[in-house]
């Protein structure tokens, strides 16, 4: 309810970056890191609710290397790599997040892009 549900809606899409320049999100650059993947650039990403998320995006390919939240349950790292095309879209097929002394390892065997679902399944 309230601001929880418009955080909620704000990422509750498959790739959210793709409406930063529609929804109201405002970015700043805060320079290049380096990260264990090689050079990152820092961005911070600021949403219409109030949340802010520190994003980066590796200098040579512009992927999304690593993502920083923090909310109710403290900070959460979620790191992304091997990336593999898919249909022309990139998908991370190894991923870390890190949420306290919790480190969650997740590794995507297949990835399938509408893959046997008709296209009137999907309301518009």
């Amino acid at each position: 309810e309230g601001d929880l549900l418009k955080e909620i809606a704000e990422v509750a899409v498959l790739f959210p970056e793709l409406y930063y320049t529609t929804d109201g999100t405002s970015l700043e650059l805060q320079g290049i890191d380096n990260l264990e993947s090689g050079e990152a650039y820092k961005l911070l990403v600021k949403r219409p609710s109030g949340k802010e998320t520190t994003v980066y995006l590796d200098v040579e390919s512009g992927l999304k290397v690593r993502e920083v939240n923090t909310g109710m349950q403290g900070t959460v790292i979620s790191s992304y790599k091997n990336y593999k095309k898919v249909s022309g879209i990139n998908f991370p097929t190894a991923m870390t997040q890190l949420v306290g002394p919790q480190n969650l390892e997740i590794i995507v065997e297949s990835t399938e892009v509408n893959s046997g679902i008709a296209d009137d399944v999907f309301v518009n």
